[in-house]
C-alpha cells in the first residue's frame, strides 16, 4: 500500500511524510512563500548543516520512463533530462534511471525528472532543534533564517520532517534549502518520446464466389 501511495504522490510532485502520527505528504512542485523568519532565539541547540552531496554521489541527468498510451501502455523512455550548468559543474554527465509508472504524459514526466534532479542538488541541508513555540512549522512549510553573521542568514529552507519530543516540548526539524528559480526551469521542460505504435489495420474484405467475407465469423 505504501508503494502505491508513493507512486501516486510521485505523479503529483510529492513524497510521503508523517505528521502527528498520520500519513501526509510534502509537495515539491510549486513555489512556496516563507511562513516565518527564525533567529537564534528560536533555536534550542546548535544547527547541523551539510553543504550538499559530494560530487561522486550527486547526479545531473535522468533517463525517465513513463506509462505511454501511444505505445499500448508500455513503459517508454523519453529523451534524457539534464541542464548544461549541472553537467559543467560535475565535469560530465552522471545519469540515473527513474520510472514514473503513474504518469501518462511525456511533458509531465520531463518536468518531474527535472525536479528530482534539482531537489537533490540544493546546496544546503541540515537539522535544527527548535523551542516548543516553533511547532507551527509543519512538513512542507518554508521558513527563513534571519541571523546576521550566521551561515544561513537570509536562506529560505523547506521543512522535510518534524520530530516532536513530548518530554521536553522541543521540536527537531530536518530541512533543505529551497531555490525558487528551479520551478520556472522545471515547468518549462518538454518530453520527447519515440514514435507511437501504429494500430493494426482491419483485415481487407475478400470475395469467395457469391459471399463477401469481412474477417468475422
Amino acid at each position: 500500500k505504501f508503494a502505491v501511495l508513493t507512486n501516486l504522490l510521485q505523479a503529483s510532485g510529492a513524497v510521503p511524510s508523517r505528521k502527528a502520527g498520520k500519513i501526509s505528504c510534502v509537495t515539491h512542485g510549486e513555489s512556496q512563500a516563507s511562513v516565518v523568519s527564525v533567529t537564534a532565539a528560536d533555536t534550542a541547540g546548535p544547527v547541523e548543516v551539510s553543504l550538499g552531496q559530494s560530487r561522486l554521489e550527486r547526479f545531473n541527468t535522468v533517463l525517465p520512463r513513463f506509462w505511454s498510451e501511444d505505445h499500448r501502455w508500455e513503459m517508454v523512455q523519453i529523451a534524457p533530462i539534464t541542464d548544461t550548468d549541472w553537467t559543467t559543474e560535475d565535469g560530465g554527465k552522471r545519469s540515473r534511471g527513474i520510472d514514473y509508472p503513474n504518469v501518462p504524459d511525456a511533458d509531465q514526466t520531463a518536468q518531474l525528472a527535472y525536479y528530482d534532479i534539482a531537489n537533490t542538488r540544493e546546496p544546503i541541508t541540515g537539522t535544527v532543534p527548535f523551542k516548543p513555540h516553533m511547532r507551527r512549522i509543519e512538513p512542507g512549510d518554508c521558513f527563513t533564517f534571519e541571523e546576521p553573521g550566521f551561515l544561513l542568514d537570509g536562506v529560505k529552507v523547506k521543512c522535510l520532517r518534524r520530530a516532536y519530543d513530548p518530554m521536553t516540548g522541543g521540536v527537531r526539524i530536518t530541512f533543505r534549502q529551497e531555490t525558487d528559480a528551479k520551478h520556472t526551469d522545471a515547468l518549462a521542460q518538454t518530453g520527447t518520446a519515440p514514435g507511437g505504435v501504429v494500430p493494426n489495420e482491419p483485415p481487407p474484405e475478400w470475395d469467395d464466389g457469391d459471399v463477401i467475407y469481412d474477417g468475422n465469423d
